[in-house]
């Protein structure tokens, strides 16, 4: 992963049926913590049915175990890009599965592909895909992918989106955006628990937007597009649950 999130992150299970246990309550607290939906945009979650146009435009892929095909997205220069998960099974705790992107183009009645960036974005622990992801035109001119995952250790959750642009020159991935944080799992009922959720906001198209977190406090952080990604400026989250 490319974030650095809480100290010793390793996790021991007695057996494979207690580590699927963790997972699912993993998966539970980061679907409380994880970036709300933007309203209107449906989030695609990966238990979603697959596109039938994107299960035959799969066939242009290699095999690789654990992908499902998702979406196809229609791409200014006339190609088109498939989104799709990827999940590991008998994963361990650190092992994450993937959103992925390849590029296609038209060949006859099928598909020939032209790029692929099989690990686009992290996903969930235990080999899982992103919790959600959706497509969204408000961020900039390309569509961009809101892939929404996350990582907890004894308790504590931390969320994040990965914003994934879709150029004619290929899938262009900004740092992970801080989204989210929960630690009632570590209070187990004692007080006090810390709990921050955040949105974005304040958009303007392909200029700015922020991260506004509620909860236990408020804060924002603020983000400005800078040589084609977005970037944090100060550099440093008010979310400081998160950083390593």
């Amino acid at each position: 992963m490319r974030i650095a999130l809480a100290a010793g992150i390793l996790l021991l299970s007695a057996c494979k049926r207690q580590a699927g246990e963790d997972a699912a309550n993993e998966l539970a607290r980061i679907d409380k913590a994880v970036n709300a939906a933007e309203r209107g945009e449906p989030a695609n979650a990966a238990e979603a049915p697959p596109d039938p146009r994107a299960m035959e435009a799969s066939r242009a892929l290699p095999a690789v175990e654990g992908y499902v095909p998702r979406r196809l997205v229609p791409l200014p220069d006339g190609h088109v890009a498939l989104i799709g998960t990827i999940e590991k099974g008998d994963a361990a705790h650190v092992e994450t599965g993937w959103l992925a992107v390849h590029y296609l183009e038209r060949n006859g009645a099928g598909y020939r592909l032209t790029g692929a960036w099989p690990q686009a974005a992290a996903g969930n622990g235990f080999g899982g895909a992103p919790s959600a992801w959706r497509v969204t035109d408000r961020l900039s001119d390309n569509p961009t992918v809101e892939s929404e995952a996350g990582y907890g250790n004894q308790g504590s959750f931390c969320t994040w989106i990965t914003l994934i642009e879709l150029t004619p020159g290929g899938p262009v991935t900004s740092k992970v955006i801080l989204s989210g944080y929960d630690d009632s799992g570590f209070q187990d009922g004692r007080a006090p628990v810390t709990t921050l959720t955040g949105i974005l906001s304040h958009i303007v198209k392909n200029r700015r937007f922020d991260m506004s977190f509620t909860g236990s406090r408020r804060f924002t952080d603020h983000y400005v597009r800078r040589d084609g990604k977005w970037v944090l400026e100060g550099n440093e989250s008010g979310l400081k649950e998160c950083l390593g």
